[in-house]
């Protein structure tokens, strides 16, 4: 990342600027403030870095300086993982448990990430239910803010990461195994898309050897349907 400084006797601004493969990530605003993030997608890694460079010199020539504590300091993204994806507060496998006292319900996700509610047999439901007067009274209102919340948070994220993994096909973009596993496949968010999508194997020479899908339990399978284990040669994943 590269963070810039703006100081005079009227304003103390930064802005920041990383980039993330074909992706660059801005930060800007008063210094000691939460400022705005906005992320913008090229053609190509090289007119990203192009870019990154074209701005950094227009901000030089507008006063702005190189804070260089900054470049000591920070940590780069890693960059094969979605930038900034809170996982929401989501459990493990990707849902969240509504509790109203006697009742519970489930969150659960469909392939554009729009949350459904499923009951406790498991019965998909049109929306989450009003409370009963069985219901514990601050536990469903509770959950029943947390819901409200969750599903402006998606609203936020979803278009986004639909369009990051378009794409990342359109332009073939590759990931080594553990990456996926880890920061697709695995995550809470995510992972909900994963699973609406067919992936390819790659070998060292960018051959597609093999195609498979991700399971609701994060396990692989082919087309029909059969268990998937990655072959040794594979070395990377894409879409």
């Amino acid at each position: 990342m590269t963070m810039l400084i703006y100081h005079d006797d009227k304003s103390h601004k930064f802005w920041s600027v990383e980039q993330e493969q074909y992706e660059l990530h801005f930060h800007w605003g008063k210094v000691g403030a939460k400022g705005q993030r906005r992320t913008k997608m090229y053609a190509s890694d090289a007119m990203a870095a192009q870019e990154k460079s074209n701005l950094i010199k227009e901000k030089e020539r507008n006063g702005y300086v190189v804070d260089t504590t900054t470049l000591a300091t920070h940590t780069p993204l890693d960059s094969t993982r979605p930038p900034w994806v809170s996982d929401l507060g989501l459990d493990d496998n990707g849902s969240l448990l509504l509790d109203f006292g006697p009742r519970q319900f489930t969150v659960g996700f469909d392939e554009a990430l729009k949350p459904f509610i499923r009951d406790a047999q498991g019965r998909r439901l049109k929306d989450l239910p009003r409370p009963r007067k069985s219901d514990d009274p601050a536990l469903s209102e509770g959950a029943i803010k947390r819901y409200k919340t969750l599903k402006k948070d998606v609203r936020a994220i979803a278009k986004k990461q639909i369009q990051r993994l378009e794409f990342a096909m359109c332009q073939q973009r590759r990931w080594p195994y553990e990456h996926f596993r880890q920061h697709l496949v695995e995550h809470p968010l995510i992972g909900h898309l994963s699973r609406h999508l067919v992936w390819g194997t790659y070998d060292a020479n960018q051959q597609l050897t093999h195609c498979f899908r991700v399971m609701e339990d994060n396990t692989y399978s082919t087309a029909s349907d059969d268990e998937f284990i990655l072959p040794a040669d594979t070395v990377q994943i894409g879409i």
